[in-house]
């Protein structure tokens, strides 16, 4: 009983190490970026974005320009991770209840993953 419940934990170790590998820092920063969007704290979403994306949209209330209609919900499904740039890619509802493909673009600066681009186009 003792060597099942080692063995056990041992896997569950090694499951949850392999997620954390499997894009957990990136993960983070997209379940924030998005959090963030949908509930329209474009402030705290601008903190969470990139140099280029800031300085592409200036400020908080450009990014709000840039992105007005938010997904109210997300799962993504796919994401790949090479060397300091990332991509995680799946789906969401928009503000008019249709579905969406969404795809977060990221770039790691310092020890951040911060968002780069972001796109959210109605689903086929």
């Amino acid at each position: 009983m003792k060597r099942t419940l080692v063995t056990i934990g041992v896997l569950v170790l090694i499951t949850a190490s392999l997620a954390a590998c499997a894009g957990g820092d990136i993960n983070d920063a997209a379940q924030a970026f998005m959090t963030a969007l949908s509930i329209k704290d474009y402030a705290a979403a601008f903190e969470l974005s990139g140099p280029q994306l800031q300085a592409q949209v200036g400020s908080a209330e450009g990014l709000e320009a840039a992105l007005p209609g938010t997904l109210s919900d997300w799962k993504f499904d796919s994401i790949s991770q090479e060397n300091n740039t990332g991509t995680m890619e799946g789906t969401g509802t928009g503000p008019d209840g249709e579905t969406y493909t969404v795809s977060l673009y990221f770039e790691k600066v310092g020890d951040a993953w911060k968002v780069e681009g972001y796109a959210a186009d109605l689903a086929p």
